[in-house]
């Protein structure tokens, strides 16, 4: 692990490096595509593994410091309800749309304010489906390697309206915001 953490740390440092006279920066009017590969922490009371969360978003910029984003996401996890001799899988589907606002667009590091909303669908075996209300509000910065392409590391906060589910909060039916 400590190897692969060498070695991508070291490829990051020398892209920088060999793109180091390149344009970067936002751009007016651009099309974007994100793939996303991130972790997804749930509120304590909500009997649900932790786990990784895929998708992708499609963006527009407005202009250099304004950007639109529709972004799809899915983490695969398991419930984790005391009680239940075995773990039912739990697939969650979200889809949100974001606002993005760069606060350094022709660097070749933008970090950036994002905040949105959408929804989410919690698909459990051996329970009803459940389909929420969600915010989000995050922080991130895009490093840019050339004049098209940027890593993206983002931190998001989601609010998920609780709604019906049945197989978390152990003993509550409470309809209060998740984090």
């Amino acid at each position: 692990m400590k190897l692969l953490k060498s070695g991508i740390a070291t490829a990051l440092i020398a892209a920088l490096w060999i793109t180091g006279t390149v344009q970067a920066g936002q751009r007016e009017a651009a099309l974007s595509v994100s793939p996303m590969l991130g972790y997804h922490m749930f509120e304590g009371d909500q009997d649900t593994d932790d786990a990784f969360v895929g998708g992708v978003a499609l963006g527009y910029n407005i202009n250099k410091r304004w950007a639109v984003e529709l972004d799809f996401r899915q983490t695969q996890t398991d419930t984790d309800v005391a009680g239940l001799t075995t773990q039912e899988d739990v697939d969650i589907w979200t889809v949100g749309l974001n606002a993005l606002y760069h606060f350094n667009p022709d660097g070749k590091v933008v970090p950036y304010i994002t905040a949105g909303f959408g929804g989410m669908v919690f698909e459990v075996d051996g329970f009803d489906d459940d389909e929420d209300f969600m915010m989000n509000w995050g922080v991130g910065s895009k490093f840019f390697l050339n004049e098209t392409t940027a890593l993206r590391l983002d931190l998001r906060h989601i609010l998920d309206s609780h709604s019906d589910r049945d197989w978390d909060r152990t003993g509550s039916k409470s309809d209060k915001v998740d984090n």
